[in-house]
């Protein structure tokens, strides 16, 4: 998940700067990825807190930080789909791309 969003945060920024909207397009397929990570990440930590209740204070801190990154990605789509609409014109939100 980190180096997805990481790739993400570099790529938008590539997007912006050189006006790519291949590249832009190509961040916010990669939200999926992320959305789906940070799912599983919730069920996996859901499970581990049932089996071993004496690690809540590490499942809920692994749930943040996975909360957080996926928050980073959507802002990352957020701005991919403005480069978007400042190249081409096209609006993009609301609507998945693909």
């Amino acid at each position: 998940m980190v180096e997805t969003v990481r790739r993400m945060v570099h790529d938008v920024l590539a997007a912006l700067l050189g006006s790519d909207v291949g590249l832009a397009r190509r961040v916010i397929a990669a939200d999926d990825v992320v959305d789906q990570i940070h799912r599983e990440m919730f069920r996996d930590m859901q499970a581990l807190a049932r089996k071993e209740p004496g690690r809540i204070e590490v499942t809920v801190s692994m749930l943040s930080v996975s909360r957080y990154l996926e928050r980073i990605a959507d802002q990352s789509t957020n701005i991919a789909r403005d480069v978007i609409f400042l190249v081409a014109g096209q609006i993009v939100r609301h609507r998945r791309t693909r």
